[in-house]
């Protein structure tokens, strides 16, 4: 018996809702739902896009973000995105084709002044321009470099040859359906024909072949409409029932309605197909249709700003994942995005997925997601928005408790500023003593000495200097490591090098400076 077929959306509900023939989970596979999360973060699932679809395998709505998300990203690496002071990074099919780049334009200036849709329309078709994308098949527009910036945003084949490439490809993964519907879709009917005749075509392909075959005839007679409608009800494969619905009726329209297919190829269809106020109308229903679907094929049309908000929290409110959202919106969130309450809300999902990392015991993986989020805080111009971390420790001199840190001597310090003004210079041993870290900056007195080897704190112990090139070349140990630390006991304030403390303390309790009695291994 065959399964009704759904739409794509449905679909991929129905997997994270429900077990097989429409049975609700067991109690082991619920489960195994809630801790979905906690196994992709421990497999690495975090900024490596194609790590990310490796770890996805299992749900082609994700794949098919991560994948638009590298596109992206691949974009934004340079400024081939910027044109007339505006970053256009990261936008959808919606925001391009409504020349909606959000609330202002703040965060996408690159030295640009005002804030209209004309500057907007303007910068959209220089860019398309810009990018040198080639004339498509389609029906007649006002606005062809809309179309084709918003076709390139799909993932389409941008030219017959590039469209030739992936028929052929997909046809050697034994995709011949697929191969043959994105022919289809911009109206290359021989191109489809060979697609599902080659590489060892099943007898379903021929026949889906004679059908491309017999609609170029121009034959779309009743029962030749009834005849293809009958075999459709028996498919369940999207594409072949795109091609179908397609060649039965002689409509576009009839390919958009088709729900089985993926969003992303119902808009190619649409971008090239519908004329402009169809167009618009259609791309509006879509987006507000994702919106509050929570369907995150809907990316394609929302892109990573401001419409994404709104399809991401519905998205989390449905499959209750905060996960994938962050994840995806660290790339715009502070970059792109302005408006205040989305900010506010986005770090409140950000301090929610730090804290289902901390609770998984994941406090590594937690450190690598705050590193590589800050790393996407950068505009285009090299601009950093996020300040960096004050600075949690520092050691201060005992005589005139300034920090010991080097300043510039230009620079007037007062201890309320002398943070703002430190600069991680490293000691150099054939300087005076005061830049070697060893001889505070302002008074001249020296570093304490360490309770065991009574050398001053911050030289190097003599015996740990290597003589050899080839001990320089080779992975430090953690001996070596800790050579290079300084640590003092909380209680009477005695400082140590941290191999020599650790050394002491393993064979002693009391502090090992004369006349101390302090126990500081307690």
């Amino acid at each position: 018996m065959t399964s009704e077929p759904v739409p794509s959306r449905e679909g991929r509900e129905r997997e994270l809702s429900l077990g097989t023939f429409g049975t609700l989970l067991t109690a082991k596979e619920a489960l195994t739902l809630s801790t979905l999360g906690r196994f992709r973060c421990k497999e690495g699932y975090l900024f490596d896009e194609a790590r990310n679809r490796q770890i996805v395998t299992d749900d082609a709505a994700l794949q098919d973000l991560w994948g638009w998300i590298e596109r992206a990203r691949s974009d934004s690496s340079d400024k081939a995105m910027v044109v007339n002071g505006l970053d256009l990074n990261y936008l959808g099919v919606s925001n391009v084709w409504h020349n909606d780049l959000g609330h202002g334009f703040e965060k996408r200036r690159v030295g640009s002044k005002g804030d209209n849709a004309n500057l907007a329309a303007e910068a959209i078709i220089q860019l398309a321009k810009q990018l040198s994308l080639p004339e498509m098949k389609g029906c007649e527009t006002a606005h062809p470099e809309h179309r084709r910036l918003c076709l390139r945003l799909c993932g389409a084949a941008q030219s017959y040859r590039e469209l030739e490439d992936l028929v052929t490809t997909l046809c050697d993964e034994g995709q011949h359906t697929k191969a043959a519907a994105l022919a289809v879709f911009q109206d290359e009917p021989k191109l489809a024909y060979l697609g599902l005749r080659g590489n060892e075509p099943k007898q379903a392909h021929k026949m889906l072949a004679m059908a491309i075959a017999g609609s170029a005839k121009g034959d779309n007679s009743a029962d030749w409409e009834e005849t293809c409608a009958e075999i459709s009800k028996e498919l369940t494969d999207p594409y072949a029932r795109a091609i179908l619905a397609l060649v039965s009726k002689g409509d576009w329209h009839a390919v958009i309605k088709e729900t089985t297919l993926p969003l992303k190829y119902r808009v190619e269809v649409a971008l090239r197909w519908l004329p402009d106020d169809e167009l618009s109308e259609y791309l509006k229903d879509a987006t507000t249709e994702a919106m509050q679907q929570g369907d995150i094929e809907g990316v394609v049309l929302t892109g990573l700003g401001h419409l994404a908000m709104g399809l991401f929290q519905s998205y989390i409110d449905k499959f209750n994942d905060i996960q994938t959202p962050v994840l995806a919106m660290s790339h715009t969130v502070p970059r792109i995005i302005s408006n205040n309450t989305y900010i506010a809300k986005f770090e409140a999902w950000r301090e929610t997925y730090r804290r289902q990392m901390n609770s998984w015991k994941l406090q590594l993986e937690r450190a690598r997601f705050d590193v590589g989020s800050r790393q996407f805080a950068v505009t285009v111009d090299g601009r950093k928005l996020i300040p960096a971390p004050p600075q949690q420790v520092s050691l201060t001199c005992n005589y005139c408790t300034r920090p010991l840190t080097q300043h510039d001597s230009s620079s007037q310090i007062s201890p309320s500023t002398a943070m703002e003004t430190v600069h991680p210079t490293v000691g150099n041993p054939l300087g005076s003593a005061s830049m070697s870290g060893t001889v505070c900056p302002r008074c001249g007195r020296h570093m304490p000495r360490c309770g065991v080897c009574t050398l001053w704190l911050g030289s190097q112990d003599p015996l740990s200097i290597p003589v050899d090139a080839e001990s320089n070349s080779r992975k430090a140990s953690e001996t070596e490591v800790m050579q290079r630390f300084v640590v003092f006991c909380i209680h009477c304030n005695h400082g140590f090098h941290a191999h020599h403390a650790r050394d002491w303390f393993m064979r002693h309790k009391v502090c090992p400076v004369a006349e101390c009695s302090c126990i500081c291994d307690r």
